[in-house]
């Protein structure tokens, strides 16, 4: 009776420490992901301003509420690269909402034009186009864009660009 209490409370030890191992080792493989961005305005000679939102990654979408802060592009391009983001499995979300303004204050429209980016295995891009693609003297109007990340499908240490351009010209 003994010897029978030993073995079981040898392989009762046993399956505990394999557990335990198991247990130790998964959570040590945590999926940690890098989302990088810039975001390109090709606005030479327009008097236009920008504001870009970023939001910090999180388990689900949700958009900024605050107003945007514009900056002048000074009839220059410009490139504007957002902090880079760390996704994880429970922060899987991450993006921006850039607005641009019509600076000129009577007579000329201005058009803009968003190159998005593009969808990759395990990550999901969001692209909510710009209401209006004209904009009147004074008017303003804004695109949002972000990405969900499946875990799943991603290699740990991936990074991904969420990038996009915009090109702001003279409406005709």
């Amino acid at each position: 009776m003994k010897k029978k209490f030993k073995l079981f409370a040898t392989i009762g030890s046993l399956a505990l420490a394999v557990c335990m191992m198991t247990i130790g080792v998964l959570a040590a493989t945590q999926v940690t992901l890098t989302v990088t961005t810039d975001i390109t305005f090709q606005a030479s000679n327009i008097k236009a301003s920008y504001a870009v939102q970023e939001v910090a990654p999180a388990a689900t979408w949700v958009a900024p509420e605050e107003e945007p802060s514009y900056t002048s592009f000074n009839g220059t391009d410009v490139t504007k690269p957002l902090t880079a983001a760390t996704l994880t499995e429970t922060n899987v979300v991450y993006g921006y909402v850039v607005s641009i303004k019509n600076d000129y204050t009577a007579g000329q429209s201005i058009t803009i034009a968003v190159t998005e980016p593009t969808n990759e295995t395990g990550f999901t891009v969001t692209y909510e186009a710009p209401e209006k693609t004209t904009l009147a003297p004074t008017e303003e109007t804004s695109f949002t864009v972000y990405v969900t990340v499946n875990p799943a499908e991603v290699k740990n240490g991936s990074t991904f660009d969420l990038g996009c351009s915009v090109v702001v010209n003279l409406a005709a």
